[in-house]
């Protein structure tokens, strides 16, 4: 049985994942795609006052087995995981069907993983198809990492937001919004990615929320696309949205910038700002911050002065500008739509498979890279988003999406140097 605060803490965490409706439109896509309508508000993006919910017991204790008990119980297997153990257990308990498969899970996670991989993402696709069985929207991602201490289990939760059905020429595609459940430190390294046909495309908005954020400081008129990539915003979100990120772009890059010089001092000063939040940093920690910068001194110090000046100066501006989150996600659901266009090129060419023509030219796999991103660019209302957040994705490079032929869609398209 959950506490009431328990209970009302869950219940406003999954309203947060449901607010964020009606900023995509539907609308016909380039390559015959038809788009969704109706994604929900991004979670994470921005910080809502949000009303108490009444959920069902069942609904709330479906949300803490994903969001807490499964990823603690992943966590604690690397030390003494009886307490973890028994929660996670006691909890499916009265459920048959998920205690056989919960069950498993654990016998095999406890005994050498390695060799279990495959039977535990076997398993843990049982798990998910039994709560989509149920109309429940919850996904159970798990695999083993191999390491230098070993092998072990780990799992990812998920929410589906929305279930959707994309066609491309004709043809439907099953593609799925969502959000991560839990909070642990493991981070997708993508937007969208397509599995099979049978499971579609996800589109994870905890990184469409994340993209989005570096996106707004781009909006400060310093990179080659700058102009055509504000022009089709202001189509897109309306000239007032894009004044007020445009406005504040600075102050995003001015906040990043000032978080990003302290990480550089790590390894010395041994103190790391984690996240960046959107609007800014609130009071508490902008006293931190300004507490350790008046204690600048040495070679290495947590905070410099005028680091410390920037977040907060930065922090002040943002949180002022009451437009700003409905201009933020506004962006965000723009961004998804260009995603969707990407991963449901995907969905084709897993469908048909790639022309003749191209087969001999390269890698199968960077060629549908490829030709998923000249799809997203060539659309004409999302090209120049598309084409800013691969500039961004080349950023970081890693994968198949910084193969060369991925690297020439961009390239076709613009510089993005």
């Amino acid at each position: 049985m959950l506490s009431p605060d328990e209970a009302s803490l869950i219940a406003a965490e999954r309203r947060a994942a449901l607010r964020f409706a009606g900023f995509v439109g539907g609308a016909v896509l380039v390559l015959g795609v038809a788009m969704f309508g109706g994604v929900d508000r991004l979670r994470r993006l921005v910080k809502y006052e949000l009303p108490r919910l009444t959920m069902t017991e069942e609904q709330l204790q479906m949300e803490r087995l994903h969001a807490e008990l499964w990823p603690d119980y992943a966590i604690a297997l690397r030390g003494d995981a009886r307490e973890a153990k028994a929660a996670l257990l006691g909890a499916i308990e009265g459920d048959g069907a998920l205690w056989a498969i919960g069950a498993e899970i654990v016998d095999l996670a406890e005994q050498t993983p390695g060799r279990n991989a495959e039977a535990l993402i076997e398993l843990c696709g049982q798990w998910t198809a039994t709560m989509h069985a149920r109309g429940e929207p919850w996904i159970l991602e798990c695999n083993v990492m191999s390491g230098r201490s070993g092998a072990f289990f780990y799992t990812k939760s998920y929410e589906v937001l929305s279930d959707l059905t994309v066609t491309v020429s004709g043809e439907a595609t099953r593609a799925r919004l969502i959000r991560r459940a839990d909070s642990t430190n493991l981070v997708e390294q993508y937007l969208g990615h397509s599995g099979d046909l049978e499971r579609g495309a996800m589109i994870v908005s905890d990184r469409i929320a994340d993209s989005a954020l570096t996106l707004w400081a781009s909006l400060d008129g310093a990179d080659p696309y700058s102009a055509p990539l504000q022009a089709e915003l202001a189509r897109a979100l309306g000239p007032e949205a894009l004044a007020t990120l445009t406005e504040t772009a600075p102050y995003r890059r001015q906040l990043q910038d000032a978080a990003d010089s302290i990480n550089q001092r790590r390894p010395c000063s041994n103190f790391v700002v984690q996240r960046v939040p959107a609007l800014g940093y609130e009071r508490y920690d902008l006293e931190t911050f300004e507490q350790r910068g008046l204690r600048d001194g040495g070679a290495c110090p947590e905070v410099r002065h005028e680091e410390a000046q920037a977040i907060l100066e930065a922090s002040r501006a943002l949180s002022s500008e009451d437009a700003l989150p409905e201009a933020l996600n506004a962006l965000a659901a723009h961004l998804a739509r260009g995603v969707m266009v990407h991963e449901a090129r995907h969905q084709a060419d897993e469908r048909a498979g790639l022309p003749e023509a191209l087969l001999n030219l390269h890698h199968e796999a960077v060629l549908k890279e490829a030709r998923s991103y000249l799809a997203s660019f060539a659309h004409p209302e999302l090209g120049w988003t598309s084409l800013a957040q691969a500039c961004q994705g080349a950023a970081g490079g890693g994968g198949p999406h910084d193969s060369p032929w991925a690297g020439y869609a961009t390239r076709a398209w613009v510089s993005c140097a």
